[in-house]
This record gives C-alpha cells, sequence and structure tokens, in this order.
C-alpha cells in the first residue's frame, strides 16, 4: 500500500510540529509549508494526497491559497483540510466557499482529525 503525502500549510511552528506529530504517528509522509507561497511550491514538486491548510496565513492566506490551487486542473479535486481559530458558522461558510473540502477548528482534537483525514482519503 502506497503511503498518503499529507501538505501541512501552517505558519506558526507549534501548530505545524503537533500536526506533523500527529500525522506521523498515524503512518503519514508529511511535507511542510510555511505560507502559502511555499504551498504553491510543494504541491508542484511532491505527490500530495491531501492539504492541512491554516486559513490565517501571511501575506497569501489560506482562502486565497485555496482559491489558486482550485484553478489548477490536476488540483480541482485534492482533498483541501482547513484548519481555523474562526469558530462562526458565518467564517466557515467563506471559508467553504473559498474551495476546501472541509473545516476544522483550532485547537486541534487528534481523533476528529485523523478521522476526518482518513474520511477524505478513502
Amino acid at each position: 500500500m502506497t503511503k498518503h503525502t499529507i501538505l501541512v500549510v501552517e505558519d506558526n511552528p507549534d501548530s505545524r510540529q503537533l500536526a506533523c506529530w500527529i500525522l506521523e504517528d498515524a503512518g503519514f509522509v508529511v511535507v511542510c509549508a510555511e505560507s502559502g507561497e511555499q504551498a504553491l511550491e510543494k504541491i508542484t514538486c511532491h505527490t500530495i494526497s491531501l492539504i492541512l491548510m491554516d486559513i490565517s496565513l501571511p501575506k497569501m492566506d489560506g482562502k486565497a491559497t485555496t482559491q489558486t490551487i482550485r484553478t489548477m486542473e490536476r488540483f480541482k479535486h485534492l482533498p483541501i483540510l482547513a484548519l481555523t481559530a474562526h469558530a462562526m458558522q458565518e467564517e466557515k461558510n467563506r471559508i467553504m466557499a473559498c474551495g476546501v473540502t472541509n473545516v476544522l477548528t483550532k485547537p486541534i482534537d487528534e481523533d476528529t482529525l485523523l478521522n476526518c483525514v482518513k474520511n477524505l482519503l478513502m
């Protein structure tokens, strides 16, 4: 069985490390990016199965990054799981409208994250 590679896009080093540990412990290969611009570079260099996208990124935020990814034909159906500290339904709706597959609220719950990732990769 091929291991899935997950791109974690997160500018906060502690949050990025936590997500990486959770995913690596579950058997996934993890590639990290600290910005939207880095994420766009990484998806062209690696075979990515899923993106974990922080929404509050400096410069190009997670919504703009997702919209850019969705304009690329080969990534139109790539699962993108948004992570946000903004739990209000109105904000979640705006995030969903930019093309993400699902939204999870920070702080990350390990079981919820892994269940969501596994469901999206099935």
